[in-house]
């Protein structure tokens, strides 16, 4: 589920336009917290059958919930219309802050507020894999303490110190 705005990896032979109209559509339901496909249609210019394929991966993969909508007088034929919303609140963000001797690892809130911070060891200017490997463990261990699962994620801020030219920078 890789969705082009975050953490979130697996979803192979998926294209990225795909993955784009995925990202845009569950920043859209999440900003509006429930909204028709033929809502999101309209307010992203996409077609119909690219809003349906989208919304069936993202319900498929958990980060959106359908429900019907009561109607106002019966429908005599057709489809029931049916609403998309945000399977959870997803308010949360890590951010990952690598200097020249450790990584810092931040989960926020969309609001700034920060909930957890936790921070490790690494050589960022010889061992960049092993950097990458201590931000995703504390990265993981501050979602787990947050019970938020990693498919919640939409993005994650990175902040590196990186040597250009022989000069810090």
């Amino acid at each position: 589920m890789v969705y082009g705005t975050g953490a979130m990896t697996g979803r192979l032979g998926v294209s990225a336009r795909r993955q784009r109209t995925c990202a845009q559509l569950l920043e859209l339901v999440r900003e509006l917290g429930s909204v028709t496909r033929s809502d999101l249609s309209r307010l992203t210019g996409l077609s119909r059958s690219a809003v349906a394929q989208a919304a069936t991966m993202l319900l498929a993969d958990g980060l959106i919930v359908e429900h019907e909508v009561p109607a106002a007088r019966p429908r005599p034929r057709g489809r029931p219309a049916t609403r998309l919303a945000p399977a959870s609140p997803g308010d949360h963000r890590p951010g990952i802050d690598a200097g020249p001797t450790q990584v810092r690892v931040t989960l926020a809130s969309t609001s700034g507020r920060v909930i957890a911070e936790a921070h490790g060891k690494a050589d960022t200017q010889h061992h960049a894999d092993d950097v990458l490997d201590t931000a995703g463990w504390l990265a993981r261990d501050l979602l787990d303490q947050a019970a938020l699962p990693v498919t919640q994620v939409l993005t994650i801020s990175v902040t590196l110190a990186v040597r250009c030219g022989g000069r810090p920078g």
